[in-house]
């Protein structure tokens, strides 16, 4: 939402990142700067978090993880429908992916509206799904995908 009084609109970012923990996944989540906070509402937060995220070949070969041992594909087994599978040989105990697993409870949070001509949400118009369905696997009943 945007304010009209931007003394008042700095004061309430300063308070809310005073009480923010960014060593959490919530929390880096958040813009850094009531500057970066500005550049979200227009961009959008993932955009203006693109800086922060860019990382040097030296730090990938220390701290990344490759994921190339698996990929989705259908099974062979009938009825099983769509899974990962291995592209190698894992070892008994071997990391198949460093995915946490997610559960939404409420699915519907996750749909997307077309927008009135009010600028509001027109719930009456589904338009899509946020695209982090496009990165997981789950079953399309569950409240629970990886």
């Amino acid at each position: 939402q945007k304010s009209d009084n931007l003394d008042f609109t700095k004061d309430l970012w300063d308070v809310v990142n005073t009480l923010t923990n960014y060593d959490t996944r919530n929390g880096n989540s958040l813009p850094l700067s009531f500057e970066d906070m500005q550049s979200a509402q227009t961009i959008g937060s993932a955009e203006s978090r693109l800086p922060y995220s860019i990382r040097t070949l030296e730090w990938l070969n220390e701290h990344g993880r490759c994921m190339d041992n698996i990929q989705p594909g259908n099974s062979t087994i009938k009825q099983a429908g769509r899974g990962a599978f291995s592209t190698r040989n894992i070892p008994k105990g071997g990391l198949v992916a460093p995915g946490p697993v997610l559960h939404i409870a409420n699915r519907t949070a996750l749909n997307l509206y077309a927008v009135g001509e009010d600028g509001s949400r027109d719930t009456s118009q589904l338009v899509g799904m946020q695209l982090i369905l496009n990165y997981c696997f789950g079953h399309k009943t569950s409240t629970v995908i990886l």
